[in-house]
């Protein structure tokens, strides 16, 4: 006998043989089902394997997204792809495996507690026809969803919960692939790596003439100041490496312009390295002058000496390129004359005046003496200023009539205001020495007691090809003076290395070892201003800056020096002496050495965050795994009728449908 229910208003139809048609999604389908209702009712039973996939299966997977996340996605921020986990790209490829069949687990959960729900008066089947779409699982994929959308103001409210609960993980599940990436990087190693760069035992252990020169002839050609190897610059934690440009890429270069606050200059190595090495703590900071109260040291001019005994050897020889007087204070200025005849630029004449001071916070003494150590390194801290005054001369020949396009760029900017000038122009337009300008006190000889004063002109026999008094016939025109200033400091010892952050902390100073037979070298910025004193023509060629164009046989330059040009010719000489000082200047590794104490790295990809952000599918994950593992408690270790909604657990639903309506 075939049961009858009722479907629609007004018809009536059996339940054998019942065709029914749904059209979701244009997609119809019909379904013809014969069940015979007059058997014996089973007895409710618990089935635990699906109540428990539902409970567990999510939050595996969600666990899973989350390890992945915070213990193998490198951020993508980092300023090295380094990680000291391996199998990345395992943990990449078995998670779209986990998360298949997590869907796949919890949708087999969610069909079992879908029969003990709609047992329920709260999640009961309101018609035959939503029975049957429960029956076909419809609402696990696309085309339920659509059908959901179109239902929400209807009252298929497990429908609706259905779809929302794998909609969740649906969504989340390819969205996790745009949160994670596949990228090359580097991955901790146990092997030693060979790393170059200086110990505290062997600091010392160089001439400092071959040292110097070293650093003289790379900063005349413009060496790029490139941290070898790998290359990287250690930076305090609290530095925003983004805002710099010298450490957007690598190798690391010092900077040509815009200071930094402190760097580490630790050994390098091929690939990045992590441990506790020794190294150089430095920082320099150097600007364009605007105005000469901003001066410190050359504002003691007027008042500083020339003790003559010290450079009378030098002069006698004639080997003296630049004159050294001491101010009240203890500091020193340095005065050079740039004639054309020292350099290739035959219509530039230049003035120089560069003061530097040291202050130590530990001197060296007898107590540091030849005892293992020197201290003289740490805590290193100086001030370096340098002002220049550049004159036009008159050329051999007319530059514009044998080179008609020839034009001389007299623009500077910025200029020192508040500072003297070398010459005068008086109102006829002939140009004159101003003689108080190259004017210092004599020390003498004897007793170091001020003994008259002296004219630097004279002292460095500048006056072979100028005039002292008189008109200066060979002025064009006369620059304003440019300047820059900077401060600097510097100690050694060891740091503890991150790399993915390309940071350094727990700095702690150790200073070098200084043997019986060993020399002492300069700390960072001592010998800058000996570099820079004597050579002003260099200027050019160590930033690049255009050669001298040739007037029949007669060289000239087509510009003063620039502020800009002068304040990166000065910050390479800092950049080149600290690659000095810790690498020799080195960009192989042929002098390397295997450190045990550091831990190297290698090649390997790493999973690093994607195009959106890990944080949105895990609110998806979290959703869908909460909202299970709720329905898996409250029903799904209740007695239902069937394992998951089958032709008999319908048939009984109907019939229960069937007699409400009767």
């Amino acid at each position: 006998m075939n049961s009858i229910v009722r479907v629609e208003p007004n018809s009536v139809e059996t339940l054998s043989d019942l065709p029914l048609e749904t059209k979701v999604a244009d997609v119809k389908v019909t379904s013809n089902i014969d069940v015979p209702t007059d058997m014996a009712p089973i007895p409710l039973q618990r089935f635990y394997l699906r109540a428990l996939l539902l409970m567990f299966a999510p939050i595996f997977v969600t666990v899973f997204y989350l390890i992945i996340w915070r213990f193998y996605m490198v951020p993508a921020d980092a300023d090295v792809k380094f990680s000291t986990a391996d199998h990345h790209i395992w943990f990449y490829y078995a998670w779209f495996v986990v998360g298949v069949f997590g869907l796949n687990w919890s949708r087999d959960g969610l069909v079992g507690v879908e029969v003990a729900m709609l047992q329920t008066k709260l999640w009961q089947a309101l018609d035959n026809k939503e029975l049957m779409m429960h029956r076909e699982t419809r609402w696990s994929g696309p085309a339920g969803w659509i059908y959901w959308i179109c239902h929400i103001p209807s009252r298929k409210r497990l429908w609706i919960l259905l779809s929302f609960v794998s909609i969740l993980v649906f969504v989340g599940l390819p969205l996790s692939g745009l949160s994670f990436e596949i990228t090359d990087g580097f991955i901790k190693s146990s092997t030693p790596p060979l790393v170059i760069g200086r110990t505290k035992e062997n600091l010392y252990d160089r001439k400092p003439q071959d040292s110097f020169d070293l650093l003289v002839n790379s900063w005349k050609i413009g060496s790029f100041p490139i941290v070898p190897g790998y290359g990287i610059l250690y930076t305090p934690k609290d530095v925003l490496r983004s805002d710099y440009e010298n450490l957007n890429s690598f190798p690391n270069t010092l900077p040509f312009s815009k200071s930094m606050p402190e760097v580490f200059l630790a050994p390098q190595a091929k690939y990045p390295i992590g441990g506790k090495p020794w190294g150089l703590r430095a920082s320099y900071n150097c600007s364009i002058v605007q105005d000469a109260s901003t001066f410190t040291i050359l504002n003691e001019r007027p008042l500083s000496s020339l003790y003559v005994n010290q450079n009378d050897f030098q002069r006698a020889s004639g080997e003296i390129t630049w004159a050294t007087f001491q101010t009240e204070s203890g500091n020193s200025i340095s005065s050079f004359i740039a004639l054309p005849e020292t350099g290739p630029g035959s219509n530039l004449w230049g003035y120089i005046e560069i003061g530097r001071s040291q202050v130590l916070a530990n001197e060296r003494g007898p107590e540091s003496s030849r005892n293992g150590t020197d201290p003289f390194y740490n805590d290193q801290r100086g001030i370096l200023e340098y002002a220049l005054w550049q004159i036009r001369r008159k050329n051999s020949y007319n530059e514009t009539e044998y080179r008609p396009n020839y034009k001389f760029n007299d623009k500077l900017e910025t200029t020192i205001r508040g500072m003297p000038s070398p010459a005068l122009q008086l109102d006829n337009g002939t140009w004159i020495w101003n003689t108080t300008f190259f004017q210092v006190n004599k020390i003498n000889n004897t007793d170091n007691l001020v003994d008259g004063t002296l004219d630097i002109r004279e002292y460095l026999k500048a006056d072979i090809y100028s005039p002292l008094d008189g008109p200066v016939g060979w002025i064009q025109s006369v620059a304003d003076p440019i300047g820059v200033r900077c401060e600097y400091t510097s100690a050694v010892g060891t740091a503890d290395l991150e790399p993915m952050s390309s940071s350094f902390s727990s700095f702690t100073r150790e200073p070098p070892m200084w043997g019986e037979t060993q020399y002492l070298n300069h700390p960072l910025g001592t010998s800058v201003a000996d570099v820079m004193a004597a050579r002003y023509f260099e200027l050019f060629t160590s930033t690049g800056s255009p050669l001298p164009v040739v007037i029949s046989n007669f060289p000239a330059y087509e510009t003063y020096i620039q502020p800009q040009v002068l304040l990166k010719s000065t910050m390479l000489v800092f950049g080149l002496d600290a690659l000095r000082i810790m690498y020799d200047s080195a960009n192989g590794f042929e002098g390397g050495r295997s450190d045990d104490n550091l831990t190297s790295s290698r090649e390997g990809k790493l999973i690093t965050q994607g195009v959106i952000h890990p944080y949105i599918p895990l609110i998806l994950f979290s959703s869908w795994t909460l909202l299970c593992f709720s329905l898996a408690t409250s029903y799904g270790f209740r007695r239902r009728l069937s394992d998951k909604l089958d032709e008999y657990s319908q048939a009984q639903l109907s019939k229960e449908f069937k007699n409400r309506l009767a």
